[in-house]
C-alpha cells in the first residue's frame, strides 16, 4: 500500500468538522457498496494533549486487513471471539475487528477515553448490525501489575482471551520494553486463567528509531513470547509496505 493509494483509499470522502478534527471514511470490505453498513467512521484529532492517538496509522489498517483476510480463510476465526487491543489510538482497528462479530475492548490512557468513544460510538450502528461489541477501558502501561490484574478482571472483564492486538505502539527501545511489560503482565494473568490466545503485533520501521526488526524479536523473547515475522505473501494484496511487519507471539 503505497501512500499514494492509501491516502485515497482511507481519505477518500474526508470531511472537516472543525479545525482539529478531520473524518474519515474506511470500507470494512473494499469490494463492497459505499454504504452505512460497510462503512468505518473515525475522527482524526489533532489535538496535542492527544499525542498520537488522534491519527489513524497505516499499522492499524494493514493489521486490520490481515486479520480480516485470514478470517475470510478461515485461519484465524473472529466471529464471537474476545479481543483485547493494548493502545487502540482512535479505534479504528478495534472497530474493524467488532465489524466481524468480535468483542473487542479498546484500551488506552484515560486522557484519550472521551474522544475514542466518540469514534466507536458513531460505528454502533455498524458494529451492532455485524453482531460484534466493542468498548473502551482506560489502561495506563505504567500500573503495577496487581493494578493491571485489577482493571483485566473487573473493567475488561473477559472470562477468556481469544486474541491481544496491538499496532504502532513503540517507536523505540525504551518504549519497546515498556509495551514488552505490559504484554507480559497481561499476557500472565490471562495464562493464569487457563486461557490459549494468541498475539498480533504491527510495528512500523521509522529511520529515526534504535530498534529494528531482528531486537524486536529477541526483546520479545526476553519477555517469555515466542514470536514469528509474518510473510508478507500473507497479507492483503493491498495493504502491506515493506517498512511494516506483523508479527505472532505466543506466551
Amino acid at each position: 500500500m503505497d501512500t499514494q493509494n492509501q491516502k485515497q483509499q482511507i481519505e477518500a470522502n474526508g470531511t472537516q468538522k472543525e479545525a482539529s478534527e478531520f473524518l474519515k471514511e474506511i470500507k470494512v470490505d473494499d469490494d463492497g457498496e459505499h454504504s452505512p453498513d460497510n462503512i468505518i467512521k473515525i475522527y482524526e484529532n489533532s489535538n496535542f494533549k492527544l499525542g498520537t492517538a488522534g491519527r489513524i496509522y497505516d499499522c492499524s489498517i494493514i493489521l486490520a486487513k490481515y486479520l480480516l483476510k485470514q478470517n475470510d480463510e478461515g485461519n484465524y476465526k473472529l466471529r464471537g471471539k474476545n479481543i483485547l487491543e493494548l493502545g487502540c489510538g482512535t479505534g479504528c482497528l478495534s472497530i474493524f475487528l467488532a465489524s466481524q462479530g468480535a468483542n473487542v475492548v479498546a484500551t488506552d490512557l484515560k486522557i484519550t477515553q472521551n474522544y475514542v468513544e466518540k469514534n466507536l460510538q458513531m460505528n454502533k450502528e455498524l458494529v451492532d448490525c455485524r453482531q460484534g461489541t466493542v468498548k473502551f477501558v482506560a489502561l495506563d502501561w505504567n500500573e503495577q501489575e496487581e493494578k493491571i490484574f485489577q482493571i483485566l478482571k473487573s473493567d475488561i472483564g473477559f472470562q477468556k482471551i481469544d486474541y491481544i492486538v496491538a499496532s504502532d505502539t513503540y517507536f523505540n527501545s525504551a518504549m519497546l520494553n515498556v509495551f514488552s511489560r505490559l504484554l507480559k503482565s497481561v499476557s500472565t494473568y490471562y495464562q493464569q486463567e487457563g486461557c490459549s490466545f494468541d498475539v498480533f503485533i504491527a510495528y512500523k520501521q521509522r529511520l529515526h528509531e534504535d530498534i529494528n526488526q531482528d531486537p524486536i524479536l529477541q526483546t520479545f523473547q526476553e519477555y517469555k513470547f515466542i514470536g514469528e515475522r509474518i510473510h508478507k505473501s500473507e497479507l492483503d494484496s493491498n495493504y502491506k509496505q515493506k517498512d511494516i511487519e506483523i508479527f505472532k507471539l505466543e506466551f
